[in-house]
């Protein structure tokens, strides 16, 4: 049996409720997500939930569902729970709106995960006041009925039950013979009221797939909803089981029904606190002109409120910043749990925005003659906007911490006025932390809304800001936003192109000026409604862009979002400095009809070979490759997984994307390597990225082969055979192959001491040179090593061992003694050492004879796939558990 824990609500009652409290006794708490908070005894509720599933007799694997607006935290809650982190699926909303349904957010999981088994589901929010409840019972229960159990409780006094999902039973049998969704009052008399924790066979899945086709056009999802047409429409067997007592559903309580398992912390209740301010600004999107805001250019920009930055600031004692959870750590789960965290995020947090904002704002106020009352604040943030995305997400906790500042110390729009305060804000990320950015981003956050930004150099040296004006927006189209999983600090794009302006380069000039005149007419176009203009310019401004930054320097995950955006037939371009694009489709069904099919569900995906111009297949690395070699903390150096594991996490990201389980090839696709530095990529990027290390592999396994030295043992040895495996069906290796054999051919020397070495830093030296120079110790070297039968390096040994005895009577030094030059202690290989080390430590007594390792190979079937299609990215879909969002413009201030 499986467990899924559902934790993907938005906008709870008792959340709100929290944030909203004037009492100061739980705003700690605020924007925690519900099944964070405090249980009995100050246990997390999801702590017990956790602790009450997590049994392997019961439960196979456990899985969590959550949205986007929470998943940072339920992340970081794994690693420091030993929860697994692959077992959190982001279901990718970030608002109540666009929410799923608990309905669909299973089916979410089951389809993504692959689930085909019996599946216990469980709202992690719920309270539950016995410590010690035996989950086994409730398992055992459901094993005994021949359908789905539901689980009950009783209503306690003042609960509507219009408030609940109220289920009818059979007392005899415990079959649920009427589910009623928020009843009416006098429509039942049952007080029985369903929760969230449910018992679903595996064969009765695809009901909920057949109940989300008909619910299409539902605004949510609800389980209660599914049950009401399951037990009432479709009469199938469904059996009841009541709760004990104590039972608190957390999803659907105030928090005057929360407060009674809170106790311990009315002694912390102060008798006097301040009302906290809270403020929030939000992600910027740039539609035209970016990123010529820094350069004296124009730009149209808007806000988004699918993301934000909330800052809250409440009277304290002393002066503190609260770090943040996710993005300030202090605690960690364990070592690992530091060295990952540290390795994906950095250093930088928003504690160090907070007091920049803080110090400058003093700064301000005292160069302005502003005199600040005595009064000390504690100071909070708390952010959805992705990181290092160009979004401007540091401006947008910059913007709110000020908002905050001069509302506590009543600061008017008079002594900080709006075009005054964006050059602030600025002034706190360059001057105080150095971060690269221009004042688009500032202006749009001070002023909110749709904003166009005249920078021309005459306006900022005459009054110190530019010309902004908002614009009506209430018209405009829909507009879609993607971004990378892993992008790179967005910030170092800049600096090449700001010297090259500053050196007044006459291409970046006029791309400036360039910049200026589309703005210009999409400020036109905007204000007549001309979107097929709008689109069209925009894809003007990427192109602009383009040739003057070059792809190299945008990068590949920028450049396949591009490319994917413009096959789908959307307008797109940057919204700021890279990792992200916004996008303009007028057919909207057509493109998210796209986008689902080719980025969440694709089909087959076949490998798309790097050719040369003569169409000839490139040996050399791709960028990629080469930094994933260069670079060792890119390197994958975690423990090897066996090739059960690789084969199931490889069967479920076929399944996911829609393509064929049963074909063998396309699954051996998405096989992980588990050696070399390339471990960690799948076996159709190793195709893709680097040839010449797939040929190196082939040739190297079958000189062992023929040696009878190959051995398939251990996860690193099952990955190399699987991946040759793989190789076999592509004639296009074939073809290179043939063709190297061919060209690597040499012509007979006339005699042995004319041979060419062919191998290594002594490769065009011939075995005279390297006898008659073994005084440099590589002859001694040669003679020490293994050699497989046959190779270059086998029939030098041979020759030097050949020399070697015919110098035996003679007063020649043998090889085998002492020589008076320091020998070479290590030679260098060629490709990857690991793999080297891996082949060459084979222990004779471990070997199979060769007959035996022949059965191990599996000869498959079938064409070769030849179609070029670009491969799934998670830059765009992010996987299934976050599809592109749709950027909806904040309001206006």
């Amino acid at each position: 049996m499986i467990c899924v824990l559902l934790v993907a609500g938005h906008g709870a009652v008792l959340e709100a409720q929290i944030k909203n409290d004037d009492t100061g006794l739980y705003r700690h708490l605020a924007g925690v997500p519900k099944a964070m908070l405090p249980g009995i005894g100050g246990k997390k509720i999801l702590d017990f939930w956790w602790e009450t599933v997590n049994l392997r007799q019961l439960f196979t694997e456990v899985y969590l569902v959550t949205n986007a607006d929470k998943y940072k935290h339920y992340e970081r809650w794994a690693t420091a729970n030993d929860f697994p982190v692959e077992n959190i699926v982001n279901n990718g909303s970030t608002t109540l709106q666009d929410q799923l349904g608990a309905v669909a957010d299973l089916v979410l999981a089951v389809r993504s995960r692959r689930l085909q088994d019996d599946i216990m589901v469980i709202a992690g929010d719920m309270l539950c006041a016995d410590q010690n409840f035996d989950i086994g019972q409730v398992v055992r229960f459901f094993r005994s009925k021949p359908g789905e159990l539901i689980i009950f409780y009783e209503l306690e006094d003042g609960e509507e039950s219009s408030s609940r999902g109220i289920v009818e039973v059979c007392p005899e049998t415990h079959r649920i013979t009427r589910f009623l969704e928020k009843p009416q009052e006098g429509e039942t008399v049952s007080r029985l009221a369903s929760v969230v924790f449910y018992c679903i066979q595996k064969d009765t899945l695809s009901y909920m797939s057949q109940f989300l086709e008909l619910q299409q056009e539902a605004p949510q999802k609800t389980f209660g909803q599914f049950w009401e047409w399951l037990v009432n429409e479709k009469r199938m067997d469904v059996f009841g089981m009541k709760l004990p007592t104590g039972f608190q559903l957390i999803g659907q309580v105030g928090l005057s029904d929360y407060t009674k398992w809170l106790t311990h912390y009315s002694a912390k209740k102060q008798d006097c606190m301040a009302v906290a301010i809270t403020c929030r600004s939000y992600a910027r999107v740039g539609l035209m002109g970016n990123p010529s805001d820094g350069f004296n250019g124009k730009t149209i920009a808007m806000t988004i409120s699918n993301f934000w930055a909330e800052v809250t600031l409440l009277e304290s004692q002393t002066l503190a910043l609260v770090p943040h959870p996710l993005n300030d750590p202090t605690e960690f789960g364990s070592l690992q749990d530091l060295f990952c965290i540290s390795r994906k995020e950095g250093y930088l947090g928003g504690l160090r925005l907070l007091q920049a904002t803080c110090k400058k704002f003093y700064q301000f106020c005292s160069k302005q003659g502003i005199a600040l009352t005595k009064q000390n604040f504690t100071l909070k943030y708390d952010t959805n906007i992705p990181r290092q995305v160009g979004l401007a997400g540091s401006s947008a906790i910059v913007s709110a911490t000020l908002k905050c500042l001069m509302k506590f110390y009543n600061i008017t729009d008079a002594d900080l006025p709006k075009p005054i305060r964006a050059n602030f804000i600025l002034s706190v990320e360059t001057e105080e932390l150095f971060i690269t950015a221009g004042l688009q981003d500032r202006v749009v956050q001070v002023y909110e809304g749709l904003v166009y930004m005249d920078f021309s150099k005459h306006l900022m040296e005459q009054q110190g800001y530019g010309s902004y004006v908002s614009m009506d927006m209430k018209n405009l189209p829909t507009f879609w936003l993607a971004y990378l999983s892993d992008p790179s600090d967005s910030g170092r794009i800049h600096s090449n192109i700001r010297q090259r302006w500053l050196n007044g380069e006459d291409t970046v000039l006029e791309a400036i000026k360039s910049f200026a005149e589309l703005t210009d007419q999409a400020r036109t176009a905007i204000e007549n409604q001309d979107w097929i203009s709008l689109a069209q310019l925009m894809d003007q401004n990427l192109d602009l862009r383009r040739s003057i930054y070059t792809d190299d320097c945008l990068g590949p995950g920028n450049m396949m979002m591009i490319r994917l955006a413009r096959q789908f037939g959307s307008a797109v371009k940057f919204p700021g400095s890279g990792g992200a694009v916004v996008g303009l489709c007028l057919d909207q069904a057509k493109l998210i009809s796209r986008m689902k099919r080719k980025l969440i569900f694709p089909g087959k995906i076949c490998v798309s070979f790097r050719r040369g111009p003569t169409g000839f297949l490139r040996q050399d690395p791709s960028d990629e490759a080469k930094r994933i070699k260069k670079n060792p903390e890119l390197q994958d150096k975690s423990a090897p997984q066996r090739e059960e594991k690789v084969k199931e996490n490889a069967l479920s990201k076929v399944f996911i994307r829609g393509g064929d389980t049963s074909d063998r090839q396309e699954v051996l696709g998405e096989y992980v390597l588990q050696f070399g530095k390339y471990k960690g990529k799948s076996f159709r990027w190793l195709l893709e990225n680097d040839i010449g290390y797939t040929i190196y592999l082939i040739n190297k396994v079958e000189e062992e082969e023929r040696a009878g030295l190959f051995n398939a043992e251990g996860p690193k040895k099952e990955s190399l055979f699987s991946f040759l495996d793989y190789t076999r069906h592509f004639h296009e290796i074939r073809d290179l192959r043939n063709c190297l054999a061919e060209r690597s051919v040499e012509p007979p020397s006339s005699s042995e001491d004319n041979q060419l070495v062919g191998f290594g830093v002594h490769s065009k030296k011939t075995w005279k040179d390297v006898w008659e120079k073994r005084e440099d110790g590589y002859a001694s070297f040669i003679l020490r090593k293994q050699c497989v039968s046959g190779s270059k390096m086998f029939l030098l040994q041979q020759y030097l061992k050949k020399k070697e005895a015919q110098t035996q009577s003679s007063s020649e030094p043998a090889l085998t003694k002492p020589s008076s030059s320091p020998p070479v202690s290590s030679l260098e290989m060629e490709d990857d050492e690991e793999l080297e080390r891996m082949m060459l430590s084979v222990s004779p007594s471990k070997l199979l004879p060769l007959q035996e390792q022949r059965h191990l190979v599996k000869k498959m079937t079938g064409p070769t796939c030849l179609e070029t299609i670009p491969t799934q990215p998670s830059s765009l879909s992010k996987g299934l558990d976050a599809a592109a969002a749709t950027a909806t413009a904040a309001a206006g201030t």
